[in-house]
């Protein structure tokens, strides 16, 4: 038993936390900038796993700060989901891709707040493949965009500096010159802000 213990401890210590993606913690500004999330227009923000020996990888925690000051408490709720990258029809080469299969956290909106930072810890079947692109994903049953939950922007900007590849997106669902509504990616623009999400994985 005590070389049980010992060999779990040991593999506990090599598992080390790696923190995928961190836009910051948004600014607390008297006018909300951010992204408004209505049942048709949810939101998402891409970020990478890490490549880690070529070994996948199982998201530890996933945090985000949203403004639920217009939402009705109680009736409404958002819900969270990590999400493959697939080939887009944009500007951008990739969109979420959310497998019908998948399970995403649910969120009730108890109160309404300014500030309200929700942590999500997924199951351990979300493994990441290495060096892949993934989306937070963001959705709602908010129909109204006058009573919609905003999710703030991070603080930080991203640019050719410290984002080369570009894996700092924002996407949203809108109305495609290819007909009806689709995922479409923000161009990578230098100086960019994407909504405001910490990914912590475990290898």
């Amino acid at each position: 038993m005590q070389f049980l213990s010992t060999l779990a401890l040991a593999l506990a210590a090599t598992s080390t936390a790696q923190t995928l993606f961190d836009s910051g913690l948004p600014e607390d500004r008297a006018v909300t900038y951010g992204a408004v999330i209505t049942q048709k227009m949810p939101w998402a923000v891409q970020f990478r796993a890490g490549s880690h020996c070529g070994e996948g990888q199982s998201i530890e925690s996933v945090e985000f700060m949203v403004n639920t000051l217009k939402a009705t408490a109680k009736d409404s709720w958002i819900e969270a989901d990590i999400c493959f990258s697939e080939p887009g029809t944009g500007l951008v080469e990739g969109v979420p891709g959310c497998a019908n299969d998948s399970t995403p956290m649910r969120f009730n909106i108890e109160k309404q707040e300014k500030r309200t930072l929700l942590k999500w810890s997924p199951p351990a079947n979300k493994t990441l493949l290495p060096n892949a692109k993934y989306w937070l994903v963001l959705t709602t049953n908010v129909e109204d965009s006058e009573k919609a939950v905003y999710w703030y922007h991070g603080s930080t900007r991203f640019g050719r500096s410290n984002d080369p590849k570009d894996d700092a997106l924002a996407a949203t669902k809108m109305l495609v010159p290819w007909g009806g509504m689709d995922w479409v990616a923000e161009e990578p623009l230098d100086h960019r802000r994407v909504p405001h999400a910490k990914i912590v994985a475990r290898a």
